[in-house]
């Protein structure tokens, strides 16, 4: 319970910042690698949302996401930075870095577990209000406290993702 209570108030905090823009995203996350060994495997999908800000090279963003996997549930909240390299009419390339802090739900005493996520991004931007990702990038995530449980406490993955981003009031294109 009193994690519950300290998300909420990181995510209360962030919406009370002065957001440009707010982003859902679905992902799906296959892995090539474990602690164990290196093989693909499915390490099932994520829905997050996120705020933006922009910045003068990029935009900073505050989100939370959630992601089903076969042994559990994890909740987590990431930091993501993001680098705009091209831009031409509606279209535009991106880089993202996000590094994020969560806990995995499958226990009665949640896992602490983070990750680096870095990946590349094209947006389309039909209308001025509304544009959509798709993004493919690399992933590394470890929870220490898992050792006690299983073998496999480490993984890398290659997260696709699709999102629509929606911008905030009045601000120019």
């Amino acid at each position: 319970m009193k994690y519950s209570l300290a998300i909420i108030a990181i995510i209360l905090s962030g919406l009370s910042l002065r957001a440009q823009h707010v982003s859902f995203n679905l992902q799906a996350l296959p892995g090539f690698w474990h602690n164990e060994a290196l093989e693909n495997y499915y390490g099932g999908s994520a829905f997050g949302i996120q705020y933006h800000q922009k910045s003068k090279i990029g935009q900073w963003g505050l989100g939370i996401e959630y992601r089903s996997i076969d042994w559990g549930n994890q909740i987590s909240l990431n930091i993501p930075y993001t680098v705009y390299l091209a831009k031409k009419n509606n279209w535009d390339v991106a880089l993202q870095c996000a590094p994020s802090i969560g806990l995995a739900l499958f226990r009665n005493n949640p896992l602490l577990s983070w990750s680096l996520e870095s990946s590349a991004q094209l947006r389309w931007k039909p209308q001025n209000k509304f544009s959509y990702t798709l993004g493919v990038g690399l992933r590394y995530s470890i929870s220490p406290a898992y050792q006690q449980y299983g073998l496999i406490n480490q993984l890398a993955e290659t997260p696709i993702r699709l999102g629509i981003q929606y911008k905030i009031g009045k601000t120019k294109n």
